[in-house]
């Protein structure tokens, strides 16, 4: 698959909240969480995590631990920047975001 192929897929440069949100969504069901279980890890209440996550507006520890565990940049989370995430991190979120549409 190609950089515009997976642009077209990511919504790049859509920040709409429901882009946001399907791309935190994404990037939760590619590391095989549900969202109590992405809550726990994140250590904040499942209620947090499921506000955020429903409604497009990922906290900063959301974004930290996404970067620093799993190499996906708020940039990717925000915009839909594909091509700043390493190349399997690419294949498995696009794969989530095709899978989970």
């Amino acid at each position: 698959m190609d950089m515009a192929e997976k642009e077209r897929i990511a919504r790049y440069r859509d920040s709409s909240k429901v882009a946001i949100a399907r791309r935190l969504k994404a990037a939760r069901m590619m590391l095989n969480f549900n969202q109590k279980e992405f809550a726990k890890r994140l250590e904040v209440p499942y209620t947090t995590y499921n506000s955020q996550e429903s409604k497009g507006v990922p906290g900063m520890e959301v974004l930290d631990y996404l970067y620093k565990n799993h190499m996906i940049g708020a940039n990717f989370i925000l915009f839909g920047e594909v091509f700043n995430l390493p190349c399997d991190v690419q294949d498995r979120i696009i794969a989530a975001l095709v899978a989970h549409d």
